[in-house]
């Protein structure tokens, strides 16, 4: 016989080298299509004749069974014996299987894997087995039709984005027309309508999916639909309604700058709809720039309803470079609630979406300590309402040219509003001693900064006299050869630092060595060796003298000038300023370590180095207290691990970035991660640590997957596996060849049996080292591989075991995505009832463990199984329930879940 082909994208076909052939009987075509669709897998004759007959089948069905079988394979082979199988239809055991598996369907498949989404749309014939009958063949339909949705959403959102939106008008409104209730659908029409030009066409979608939404299933629609919405009325793009309040606290006793205060109240609050209204301040150091632009927020909070942002960008931090636009970008959007795995990797990409998000919003966006033009301007919004105050020590003359900026230059104080801001601080001692406050002023140069620090020296000592004070500042300047901005800040700030017991001045030049922009109270204490307790008692010191500043609970910092001058003092006065540091890297890479074995019960780490014995490690009662922590220190982290490996510090540059590998996966960090595993890796081959180095070339591995960039994945899975053999690290290699098996498993393409060689591989490894979570992670992802390859019988043999393992090892988050796999599995078989007891287990794991993310899925996955089972109000409840955890924990995924999930049965 020659070629044999099945179809079912289109009404049922057999063929045999291209002629095609025509089953006379609705019911043959039933029996085919349900032993095709399920080929190569056996069907029971009872199973045949509930797909074909359903409930209620005929006393006869049995006897009908047989003779349509016989006719289908006298179809195909019309000389065959009698009782002969033939090639299309074997009997089993249990009852028959199909040889042949739906052509047009694999090919279908493939295409669409494989990106080629026309290609894959243009197998499809009209409905799916349009001509048979029977419930399985309704049930196939609806997913069948699920599938072919989707694949032209995504092939119109690609098309879209290309800017080929007028070549998907049609396709989309045939879709919408058969699918009136199906949101991204309709979503996607009405975006490639408004950029088409057709506006009220596309608003006309919206009104005719509104109403079937409300009248079909008496629901509104979902968020993005909405948003589609009010972005076509508006011109532009709705943001969520996050409203951010992030600018710093105003300064008590503000005083002065009455003429700078009106002028940028005047030009901020004045602006017309839609134009962005930029403000630059600038001047030396220490001129009050930043206290001027938060007091201006504070004054203009009422005209800015949507919130207001702020960022420090760094630009003359001594010890630490200008915040790249990028990373800036990345700050603001999570200001605006924007999730961190929705953002562009490139730069254009974030300013792009940042400029969206602000167009239909008015924030006051206030940049402080910018470098230049060029590291502020992708970070202004485009048509907006929002207005944006800037702050630099340097004229940012390329803003003014070319955005249009309004240009505020600050000088040093008036003498009366210097006397002003001394009085607010020490109040009736200036009346008292008029000439001296006066001399205090000019020898402080009439500098905000400095002023505040001589004044808080002051006030603490009610008995001394101005001055007494301004004879000894005097005396510390005899020694400057040039009395400029700068050399009055330093005098003042010597005055100052001399005057501090000297276990608080220690504190003050140890956290001049600390790499971060905010140290918190834990950091402060390892640095110096010191007590928690005691550590504080310094800090509040230095607060109530007004050198460092205490911006958020146990977070700690200071004014630039202040930073360099106490890191001049640690290098000057610091017996042992090397040490300080090596505290102080050991305390975060200890404190690290403990929050992600939190995070990742299990995870094979490194030893850690001794760590000193005046030093104490953070310590958490949760996870959820690890990642808070996590979170609070990680810009400190990542520029402790950037000083580490400036400084030569190959260990901890290596070890650090390996601590926060759950947190850089989990938060989503992975430009950050990867930069870091790089910055680790170096240092692990400069060291020659062979088993850093392949540790950190796995780890980049992994996030490179968990981004879905595979290739990159196989890269560094490839480069990581000989280093493990070359170490005799078995163990290594087993999770590098697991790994490996992970890059088919998400691709979802490749070489099944190399992965499956790979795993099985991993599990002989593990086996042998009697290591029960290794052989849980390998049989877990052999479940999912052996699935693919339709040996459902052996993943179903595997995902037992392994959720078994898992439970007796007491690991219950395992043991809850391992049973989340088998469940999978169960319903490729069709046991639906297996297969709901899987997800219901796995939701009471993370019900109990408090994973409400997982717990929506789980409810989403039982929804699944329930329509298969016809069980219609308790799948709807289930559906209900998932979609309303996921609108409040992850309202990103909630779009593309209703699709795959499609239209709820009537």
């Amino acid at each position: 016989m020659g070629e044999l082909r099945v179809d079912v994208l289109g009404d049922l076909r057999i063929t045999v080298d291209g002629a095609r052939l025509e089953p006379c009987q609705p019911r043959q075509r039933a029996v085919l299509a349900v032993l095709a669709m399920r080929s190569p897998h056996s069907v029971s004759r009872a199973e045949l004749i509930d797909a074909v007959w359903g409930d209620d089948p005929p006393s006869s069905a049995s006897g009908s069974l047989h003779t349509y079988i016989s006719a289908l394979r006298r179809l195909v082979e019309p000389d065959l014996p009698s009782r002969a199988c033939g090639s299309l239809i074997v009997t089993t055991d249990s009852g028959y299987a199909c040889t042949v598996t739906p052509s047009d369907l694999s090919e279908f498949e493939t295409l669409r894997q494989n990106g080629q989404l026309r290609s894959a749309l243009d197998t499809w014939r009209g409905t799916a087995l349009s001509d048979v009958p029977g419930p399985f063949a309704e049930r196939q339909r609806a997913r069948l039709e699920e599938a072919r949705l989707t694949a032209i959403e995504d092939w119109a959102e690609a098309a879209i984005s290309a800017g080929e939106h007028g070549e998907v008008i049609d396709t989309l409104a045939r879709g919408v027309a058969d699918h009136p209730v199906r949101e991204r659908l309709v979503r996607l029409l009405m975006l490639a309508l408004s950029k088409s030009g057709r506006q009220a066409e596309a608003l006309a979608a919206f009104r005719t999916c509104r109403t079937a939404l409300v009248g079909q299933l008496g629901v509104e629609p979902g968020p993005e639909l909405q948003e589609q919405h009010a972005q076509i009325l508006q011109g532009g793009t709705v943001a969520r309604t996050v409203r951010p309040a992030q600018t710093t606290h105003d300064t008590i006793g503000f005083v002065g700058r009455d003429r700078e205060i009106a002028e940028l109240c005047a030009r901020l609050s004045g602006s017309e709809p839609r134009t962005v209204v930029i403000s630059a301040i600038d001047g030396t150091g220490g001129i009050g720039k930043t206290a001027l632009a938060v007091h201006v927020a504070h004054l203009l909070a009422d005209w800015f309803p949507d919130g207001q942002l702020f960022i420090d960008l760094q630009g003359f931090a001594p010890h630490s470079s200008p915040v790249p636009p990028d990373e800036a970008l990345r700050r603001l959007l999570a200001g605006l609630g924007i999730d961190q795995k929705a953002l562009p990797e490139d730069l254009d990409g974030r300013a792009g979406m940042y400029r969206s998000v602000l167009a239909d919003r008015r924030v006051l966006v206030l940049l402080d300590n910018a470098f230049n033009a060029e590291q502020v301007r992708p970070l202004l919004p485009g048509v907006s309402s929002s207005a944006v105050l800037v702050t630099s020590r340097n004229r940012l003359s390329g803003l003014v040219i070319s955005g249009g900026a309004h240009r505020v230059t600050l000088d040093v104080l008036p003498e009366v509003e210097a006397l002003g801001l001394l009085r607010s601080i020490i109040g009736h001692r200036v009346d008292a001693e008029p000439q001296a406050a006066r001399e205090l002023v000019r020898l402080c140069c009439a500098l905000p900064l400095a002023l505040r620090v001589a004044a808080e020296r002051v006030s603490i000592g009610p008995n001394r006299t101005l001055a007494a004070l301004v004879e000894e500042l005097a005396a510390e300047r005899l020694d400057v050869l040039e009395a400029d901005d700068t050399t009055a800040v330093r005098a003042t700030f010597s005055w100052s630092y001399r005057a501090l017991a000297p276990e608080v001045a220690r504190m003050f030049r140890l956290l001049g060595l600390h790499p971060g922009p905010a140290p918190s109270l834990g950091a402060a204490a390892a640095s110096a060796g010191l007590p928690l307790r005691e550590a504080r008692r310094l800090l509040d010191v230095l607060c109530a003298g007004h050198l460092v500043d205490e911006i958020a609970l146990r977070h700690y910092t200071f004014h630039d000038l202040l930073r360099t001058y106490a890191h001049e003092k640690a290098l000057d006065d610091e017996p042992t300023p090397e040490k300080a540091v090596d505290r102080l890297l050991c305390w975060y890479l200890h404190s690290a370590d403990a929050a992600d074995r939190l995070l990742f019960p299990g995870r094979r780490r490194m030893p850690l180095p001794e760590l000193p014995e005046d030093v104490a490690p953070q310590t958490f009662e949760s996870a959820d207290d690890a990642r808070a922590w996590l979170r609070a220190e990680y810009v400190n982290l990542i520029a402790a691990i950037k000083h580490a490996a400036a400084s030569g510090d190959t260990e901890l540059a290596a070890r650090l970035p390996l601590a926060l590998m759950s947190f850089f996966e989990f938060d989503s960090h992975f430009d950050d991660g990867l930069a870091m595993y790089r910055l680790g890796l170096d240092a692990a081959v400069a060291s020659g640590n062979r088993r850093a180095e392949a540790l950190l070339c796995n780890n980049m591995g992994i996030l490179h997957s968990v981004r879905r960039s595979y290739d990159d994945g196989e890269h560094w899975f490839q480069r990581a596996l000989p280093l493990w053999q070359e170490i005799s690290d078995e163990h290594g290699e087993g999770q590098a060849l697991i790994n490996l098996a992970g890059v088919y498993v998400g691709r979802g393409t490749g070489d099944a049996s190399a992965a499956e060689q790979h795993l099985l591989r991993a599990l002989d490894i593990f086996s042998r080292q009697d290591n029960q979570l290794g052989r849980v992670f390998a049989m877990t992802h052999l479940t999912t591989v052996l699935k693919r390859m339709q040996r459902l019988d052996e993943a179903l043999a595997y995902g037992m075991e392994a959720a078994s393992t898992a439970r007796s090892l007491g690991a219950e988050v395992i043991e809850a995505a391992t049973l989340g796999d088998l469940g999978r599995v169960h319903e490729e078989l069709r046991d639906f009832p297996a297969a709901l007891a899987c997800h219901e287990a796995a939701l009471a794991i993370h019900v109990r463990v408090g994973n409400q993310l997982r717990e929506a899925r789980d409810h989403l996955c039982i929804a699944y199984v329930c329509r298969d089972m016809g069980f219609y109000d308790r799948m709807r409840a289930e559906y209900t329930r998932a979609f309303a955890m996921l609108e409040q924990l992850n309202p990103a995924e909630v779009e593309s879940e209703r699709a795959a999930f499609g239209p709820l049965p009537s």
